[in-house]
């Protein structure tokens, strides 16, 4: 009896520890990542800035070929929508809220029980050669 007070008086501690590291954490954090594309940005940006080109790049749209895509607002640029809905990657949509010519575009993704929208963007840097 006295062995498995103490297993609980440890698990007890292990819990509260989390609990209490688990306050410290940030609740908001950044990822990046990068890549060098052999293109002129604009040529990039024109396959980023509207929804419907994402078919034809982004690998997730091809991971449920039955998603239901819905598209609204303008077809290309600030205020371009689209939404989806699909059994095995969720439902979702995804807006495009500024654009910087040949620069920078930024969108706000929300995802269905996922809590607050995410905002990410692309920024497009010309390299030399």
């Amino acid at each position: 009896m006295a062995i498995i007070f103490k297993l609980l008086k440890w698990f007890v501690l292990l819990i509260a520890l989390l609990l209490i590291v688990g306050l410290f954490l940030p609740a908001k954090y950044d990822a990046q990542r990068s890549i060098v594309i052999n293109a002129p940005p604009e040529k990039i940006q024109a396959l980023v800035d509207a929804p419907k080109e994402w078919l034809r790049w982004s690998p997730w749209n091809g991971r449920d070929p039955s998603m239901k895509i819905t598209y609204s607002g303008p077809e290309r640029g600030t205020g371009a929508k689209w939404s989806w809905v699909s059994k095995s990657e969720g439902n979702g949509a995804m807006e495009i809220n500024e654009i910087v010519p040949v620069n920078k575009l930024t969108y706000t993704l929300t995802m269905e029980g996922m809590g607050n929208p995410s905002k990410a963007d692309f920024v497009f840097t010309p390299e030399k050669g």
